[in-house]
């Protein structure tokens, strides 16, 4: 299977009960989201077998996210060795 078809796109409007202190979106409900959609690419390739995330390498957060925002998430799933797959979201 080629790369381009693992990829999973998802869009969400950021709302007002997933803010912080300091009224920007909360960075744990951003990471989330991100975790669920890697989960589910993995999901989905590994056609119902139930994937088991054993580490997270990098979370980057450049700037703050603000309420109203539409956030644009995309995985795909860029390594596989034996029962070690690598998703990049």
């Amino acid at each position: 299977m080629k790369m381009g078809e693992t990829i999973q796109r998802t869009t969400l409007l950021m709302h007002l009960q997933d803010k912080n202190l300091s009224g920007k979106i909360f960075g744990g409900f951003i990471l989330r989201l991100a975790y669920e959609l890697g989960w589910l690419t993995a999901y989905k390739f590994l056609k119902g077998g139930v994937p088991k995330c054993t580490h997270i390498d990098d979370v980057q957060f450049l700037g703050p996210v603000e309420i109203g925002s539409i956030v644009e998430l995309e995985s795909v799933i860029s390594y596989i060795d034996g029962g070690i797959m690598h998703v990049i979201v």
